[in-house]
């Protein structure tokens, strides 16, 4: 593009002060029409895209490698240097993704399972002392005693009761949820 497009013309300070208006820009719209249309085919299509190298995806695969690795020295040495500034350098190394606790909760889990799984008849009778019915109640009794214990332990009925009351309803709601659970899982609610 030309640069002479616009052409300024200028005037004395002289002109300027004698209080003549500054209109010093004049457009030159011949040089617009002198100038060559530009095209598509002149752009250069991404040159650096043509400049970057090909690599092979086994070369891809070893720098990524290479880089998670230096990641995961770079989290250990933070890691040792955050426990430096605690005090906690003799520490035990962090648990893994599982620990005791999570073990043992499926183990309890897998023998509640069990416990279902088998119709134990003194068993049935504990599930039905916690719905406060006595032994052969009937499928109704089994279904409105869990309604009216339900009703009455909610744990939101005790949201502005003290600690004690709260915990005490929430834990009386959860066993009767899984003797009930546990009597329709048998086919007697």
């Amino acid at each position: 593009m030309p640069r002479d497009i616009f052409k300024r013309k200028r005037g004395s300070a002289a002109a300027s002060d004698n209080g003549k208006e500054d209109d010093d820009v004049v457009l030159d719209l011949r040089a617009w029409q002198d100038a060559p249309a530009l095209r598509l085919s002149d752009i250069d299509p991404a040159p650096a895209a043509a400049a970057r190298p090909q690599v092979s995806t086994t070369d891809r695969a070893a720098a990524y490698a290479d880089w998670a690795a230096r990641m995961q020295e770079k989290r250990e040495k933070s890691r040792q240097r955050i426990a430096e500034a605690r005090g906690e350098a003799g520490s035990a190394p962090e648990a893994t993704y599982w620990t005791t606790e999570a073990f043992f909760a499926q183990s309890r889990h897998l023998d509640e399972q069990e416990l279902l799984d088998q119709p134990d008849p003194e068993r049935v009778n504990e599930l039905l002392a916690v719905l406060d019915l006595p032994v052969g109640s009937s499928k109704d009794d089994i279904v409105s005693a869990y309604k009216r214990l339900a009703k009455a332990h909610h744990p939101d009925r005790y949201a502005t009761a003290d600690d004690a009351t709260r915990d005490f309803h929430a834990d009386r709601m959860m066993s009767i949820n899984k003797a009930y659970s546990a009597l329709r899982h048998l086919e007697l609610a």
